[in-house]
């Protein structure tokens, strides 16, 4: 076995490939089909039995229920999709790994070699979530060591990131079939380093596919057919489309090369008429290209953002190297030559370029998974065994090598592949040697040989013979993609993020912080804790452009004497190269420390993730729209409702995809447009944060006035009166900024209207109207069907007893996961600036 890993896989959205580098030359696995890229595609028949590739590919549109492709967009997400032929139920990471099989066997079909090591490649933008998918992926593949590589770093790799190429700056497209990474990378100083990098998981070419598909197929035939519809056929509409898709695709590479193209469009099922649907139309490329412009629009924004954040200029870049099927296209070459300025290099094949570059870096990685072993057993009868010493990567062409050897050697010789350089004979002292060997600069990498002799010259027989050095400049670390922060609660009770790791340093890091508990915590209390809240962001304008990364608590149960507010806490937190953190918190006024490493909370589904940033959405619109009344601004009332709108129209939309299936890449779809609606959020909350309070007491005004209207209708005289006490207690901690005294007024307020609520038949219709929504989940689905019946009974016979209990055991149903989940995001941060 190698001691190598020697593999790259570039797991892509539509295609993947497998390729190896031994002997100093990179070597792609074709498929059976003999082709070098594989489609991402699985298809699941009536049996179980499944087919991979090209030939799941070839049954897609036939039978799109029982075929998955695109997986890799939702990657990270915990949605398993149905295929109904068989009942079976596979998650994104499930179907890659029958990908990642695939190409295992292939490389094993063609030199009989089972590998159980590989470099993976992922985008850069993806999350951690996404990258702790991957490799639960690969390890159900049966790949036992898969380190990860940036896709634009592998790319760059393979374009020739060698000392030749030293002293340079690129730019590396990579527009794949789903996803856009863009990174400006550097060769300077001798190293290889990545200035920035900007990405979009969900941008890509089966994009400009749909666009085609839709805007020009859909619609002409949609002109002379009864077409299905896509809400209430959702069906045989999908079948329609992944024809039409898969036709667009077709046109889109042949308008590569060809002005114009003719399509025939055939064996798409039939209309609502029972008519076959059929068709021949032609297209220019002209008319794609416009109808594709938004999309490529939204590209050049991404390369622009990379320069700006790399803080170089396109005449400053030395060549942009394309990678990806659909760079290609003309339209995407003449925008990058229009937006950036800089030289186009597409000479290496950008279908496979990404797995060439991960197998170049696989060769300079030693395995830590060595194939199962004798500690003990000595090594063959008369085989000497070799230790040696060397960089896997030179960016000098001499390299040093060193080893120690028995004492029977007393000289060695080296020589590269081919006889082209040799060592000599080299003697051993004291069962040493150092050689400096030299390196091929025509071959990325150089293979040796060694041999031995003793006193006599007998050639002695060593082990390992051969070792290899690649000639590439060595990497900086892998930068970080995502800004790591803590979550800390300010002295008004609002949440603030404190960046302990930020975009793009490089890995593995370390940082130290102090900060101040916001609470106290005393051993006596067993359900206390002092939570550490660390979150994933991005876009700093966006105060929800934020993914929970996990938390780490100190808990009651583990502190002898009580943490005062106010006591200091040291914090050394420390992420290593997968991005797993781990947290030292040391209280000074204990004299202890904890050393914990974060909790990675499962992955969420993308239904769930939409209906999260849904929900925060329409929390914010209701602060907002509190706000508006307390400050009398009318000017933003127009604006407010419009984005209102937008919300309830996306909350539509995905109750929608919830019926057609829960197709998880439709679950995402509305991401854009919900990106610009937070956007606008943060416009308006920003114009009313000078309105002359803080949003904590606009927010408790708010809930004031909401209870006092439960109050007027519902409640007794009594409860009129503590109103109008906690009414005039409110007023006077505003007006003197006692941000405790308002944090008490509102947990008062709240347990007033409460006590009121709950003997509320319509405040109990409306939590079980909430469990009755589609998609709930439930630990006991029967159990919890049977209690909501109940529930529904109760109501109908107006029975409050009975359907509050009822709702109470539905609610109590719900994944404690998800419940305990949503508690630690939802609980106020532990720390506070010190």
């Amino acid at each position: 076995m190698s001691e190598t890993i020697d593999f790259g896989i570039d797991l892509g959205t539509t295609n993947s490939s497998i390729a190896c580098c031994r002997g100093g030359d990179v070597r792609m696995f074709q498929s059976a089909e003999s082709m070098n890229v594989t489609p991402s595609v699985v298809y699941v028949g009536t049996s179980g039995r499944m087919l991979v590739g090209k030939k799941g590919y070839d049954v897609w549109v036939q039978d799109p229920a029982n075929t998955q492709a695109e997986f890799k967009r939702w990657m990270g997400f915990s949605d398993k999709l149905r295929f109904p032929a068989s009942g079976k139920s596979m998650s994104a990471e499930e179907l890659s790994a029958e990908v990642l099989k695939a190409l295992r066997a292939d490389v094993q079909r063609v030199t009989g070699e089972s590998i159980n090591a590989s470099v993976i490649t992922v985008p850069a933008a993806f999350g951690s979530l996404q990258c702790e998918a991957t490799g639960r992926a690969a390890r159900l593949a049966g790949l036992e060591e898969s380190p990860l590589l940036q896709e634009p770093i592998a790319a760059a790799i393979a374009y020739g990131a060698t000392p030749a190429a030293a002293n340079q700056r690129w730019m590396v497209f990579d527009l794949g079939g789903g996803t856009l990474d863009i990174a400006i990378v550097s060769t300077r100083n001798g190293r290889l380093a990545v200035l920035d990098h900007q990405g979009d998981n969900r941008l890509g070419g089966k994009d400009l596919d749909r666009a085609i598909a839709e805007g020009f197929f859909l619609k002409r035939l949609g002109e002379e057919y009864n077409l299905p519809d896509a809400k209430g056929e959702a069906k045989l509409f999908e079948r329609l489309m992944r024809g039409l898709i898969r036709e667009a695709e077709k046109a889109k590479i042949a308008l590569t090369t060809s002005e114009e193209v003719t399509v025939e469009l055939f064996d798409l099922g039939k209309d609502r008429d029972g008519k076959p649907i059929e068709g021949v139309m032609t297209i220019t490329r002209a008319e794609v290209e416009e109808k594709i412009g938004p999309i490529v629009e939204r590209c050049m924004n991404l390369a622009r953002r990379a320069l700006v954040g790399a803080r170089v200029e396109g005449k400053d870049l030395d060549r942009i190297l394309l990678v990806g099927g659909p760079t290609q296209m003309p339209v995407i070459r003449a925008a990058l030559v229009a937006s950036v300025g800089a030289n186009l290099d597409c000479s290496l094949d950008p279908m496979t370029v990404v797995a060439r570059g991960a197998a170049l870096y696989a060769a300079t990685i030693e395995r830590t998974v060595k194939a199962i072993a004798k500690p003990q057993a000595a090594a063959p009868a008369g085989v000497v065994p070799i230790e040696l010493s060397f960089e896997r990567a030179s960016g000098t062409i001499q390299s040093p090598v060193a080893g120690v050897v028995g004492p029977e050697v007393r000289e060695v010789k080296i020589d590269s592949q081919g006889g082209v350089w040799t060592s000599g004979w080299v003697p051993v002292e004291c069962g040493v040697f150092q050689v400096e060997v030299m390196l091929s600069d025509r071959r990325p990498v150089t293979q040796f040989s060694i041999s031995a002799r003793d006193a006599t010259g007998r050639a002695v027989p060593v082990a390992p013979a051969t070792f290899s050095i690649a000639f590439m400049l060595p990497m900086s670390a892998p930068p970080l993609p995502h800004t790591i922060a803590i979550e800390l609660t300010s002295h008004a009770g609002e949440s603030s993020f404190d960046a302990v790791f930020k975009r793009g340093c490089p890995l593995p890091a370390e940082a130290r912080r102090t900060y101040r508990a916001d609470q106290t915590v005393r051993p006596s209390d067993n359900t206390a804790m002092l939570p550490i809240k660390f979150w994933e962001v991005d876009i700093s304008e966006d105060p929800q452009e934020k993914w929970w990364a996990g938390c780490v608590t100190i808990r009651a149960d583990q502190i002898k004497r009580p943490i005062l507010e106010g006591s200091e806490i040291e914090l050394t937190v420390k992420i290593d190269k997968s991005r797993k953190i781990t947290v030292e918190a040391f209280v000074p006024l204990l004299n202890q420390s904890f050393v914990e490493g974060v909790y990675i909370p499962d992955p969420p589904s993308a239904r769930s993730q939409l209906q999260q940033q849904l929900d925060l959405c329409f929390e914010r619109m209701d602060k907002i729209y509190r706000g508006i009344y307390d400050a009398d601004r009318d000017d933003l009332r127009e604006r407010a409702e419009q984005v209102q709108l937008t919300l309830e129209h996306l909350a539509e939309q995905a109750g929608e995809h919830e019926k057609r299936g829960g197709d998880p890449d439709a679950e995402l779809g509305p991401g854009d447009v919900l990106r610009k609606v937070r956007l606008q959020l943060a416009q308006m909350e920003e114009q009313l944060e000078g309105s002359g309070q803080s949003t904590l007491a606009r927010e408790v005004r708010g809930e004031a006035r909401w209870t006092d209207s439960i109050v007027q209708q519902c409640g007794t005289e009594s409860d009129k009166q503590e109103m109008e006490r906690l009414r005039a207690q409110l007023e006077k901690y505003i007006e003197s900024e006692d941000q405790r005294g308002i944090k008490w007024a509102q947990e008062q307020l709240r347990e007033l209207r409460a006590g009121i609520l709950d003997n509320q038949p319509w405040f109990w219709q409306n939590v079980l109207a909430f469990l009755r929504k589609p998609g709930r989940r439930f630990l006991n689905k029967a159990e919890a069907n049977r209690w909501l019946a109940k529930a529904e009974q109760a109501e109908q016979t107006q029975n409050l007893p009975a359907m509050k209990e009822a709702v109470v055991r539905v609610w109590e149903m719900q994944p404690p996961d998800q419940v305990e989940l949503s508690k630690q995001q939802a609980a106020q941060s532990g720390l506070r600036q010190g």
